[in-house]
């Protein structure tokens, strides 16, 4: 079987379970309702934090690491 096979599988198999449960449909909008209030209302809010407080790359990445091994 190659990849694009297996993935049509199970994006078939994933929609017809959907549809056939009254709660998946309802979980399914939820979750994508969810999704856009996140990317379209939230996002545009909230500055990005690595711009607003270092001016390179290289002070970012410093920034990531000393995070991630404290």
């Amino acid at each position: 079987m190659n990849v694009k096979t297996v993935i049509n599988q199970a994006f078939h198999y994933l929609i017809n379970e959907i549809k056939a449960n009254a709660i998946g449909i309802s979980a399914t909008i939820f979750a994508i309702s969810v999704f856009l209030i996140l990317i379209f209302f939230l996002k545009p809010n909230f500055p990005n934090f690595m711009e607003t407080h270092f001016k390179t790359d290289e002070q970012r990445g410093d920034y990531v690491i000393e995070q991630l091994t404290r």
